[in-house]
């Protein structure tokens, strides 16, 4: 309180009125109230701020995915009709695009409180601005999930592809897209994320492009115990990204920044 009672009496001199130490008193005492009730008032619980995010947003973000998902499904059954997409490497370059493409669409809705100004807002809540980000990231990903297994599920019905290389080429793809996000997340600035990610991503459908030129045996592969070894540090790595946000990242101070 000191430090504040020299901060009000410095700032009240720099504007040539004279100090009133009643004025003054009174001052120190609201500010006195305002941090005591601050410091008081209870904080509600995650799991219910991520459902009044999921009532606020999280619907507006599924219905996306559901179109999405559903848009994805349809050309899907036209394109495995099609005698150009009947061998292994053609479908397996297909979902590997898919796969990064359903990664693309978190990029506008992570982006959205700095796009539409509004981080000043939601750091003024009870929570924080990394909490906010990550029950955005919750919501996603579940989406993200039921993406992958509606083209999964498709995928098994249309094709004669085997479970192992249908899940290899949605999995491996979407966790390297992801690990890279949650990365640039938490080390960049928000003002950066935006083309950053977006960079990224086509970098990676670069490199699947690259791949089917000069090394097609890539899409010739099954899930074998080398890539499941190869998903699950992709995984870690992604659940260690996420904790390094929460717990180390300058997130919040850069947004402000």
């Amino acid at each position: 309180m000191e430090n504040i009672e020299n901060r009000l009496k410095d700032a009240i001199k720099l504007s040539d009125t004279q100090i009133s130490e009643a004025h003054l008193k009174k001052t120190l005492l609201s500010a006195r109230q305002e941090m005591f009730r601050k410091s008081k008032r209870e904080r509600i619980k995650f799991k219910t701020f991520l459902l009044q995010q999921i009532r606020f947003i999280g619907w507006k973000i599924w219905l996306v995915q559901g179109l999405m998902l559903t848009a994805v499904c349809s050309m899907l059954s036209i394109s495995f009709g099609n005698i150009l997409f009947c061998n292994q490497e053609h479908i397996a370059m297909l979902l590997s695009s898919i796969a990064i493409l359903i990664l693309m669409m978190a990029i506008p809705f992570i982006h959205r409180a700095l796009r539409y100004k509004m981080h000043e807002i939601e750091v003024a809540t009870y929570f924080s601005s990394i909490k906010l980000l990550m029950a955005k990231l919750l919501i996603i990903t579940v989406g993200d999930i039921f993406m992958l297994g509606g083209i999964f599920l498709l995928t098994i019905l249309k094709t004669q592809l085997n479970t192992g290389s249908v899940l290899l080429y949605l999995v491996f793809p979407f966790l390297l897209a992801s690990y890279g996000c949650l990365y640039l997340i938490g080390h960049i600035s928000a003002e950066r994320f935006l083309p950053c990610c977006t960079g990224m991503c086509v970098s990676l459908f670069s490199g699947m492009i690259l791949l089917k030129r000069f090394c097609p045996q890539f899409f010739h592969q099954t899930l074998s115990a080398g890539w499941i070894a190869i998903c699950i540090v992709l995984l870690l790595f992604c659940i260690s990204q996420y904790r390094y946000i929460i717990y180390r990242s300058d997130y919040t101070e850069m947004q402000v920044a």
